[in-house]
């Protein structure tokens, strides 16, 4: 019986991002509740808010899994 295991399928890529970024698919929800919550909505506010998010899973995912 011979098992190839170096085989990569499209439903295995599916489940391998699912478990990399399900855990923090989230986050960015919490994070944006938390940096506008009682602020007055400015552009600056939204840029900072979004490169905060961007690079925190960025640097969350290249850490955590690299």
């Amino acid at each position: 019986m011979s098992l190839s295991l170096k085989k990569a399928t499209p439903a295995g890529l599916l489940i391998a991002l699912g478990i990399i970024f399900g855990d923090i698919g989230t986050s960015p929800l919490y994070v944006n509740n938390a940096i506008i919550n009682g602020k007055v909505i400015s552009e600056e506010l939204v840029i900072g808010a979004l490169s905060c998010i961007i690079w925190t899973l960025t640097l969350q995912t290249t850490i955590k899994y690299i």
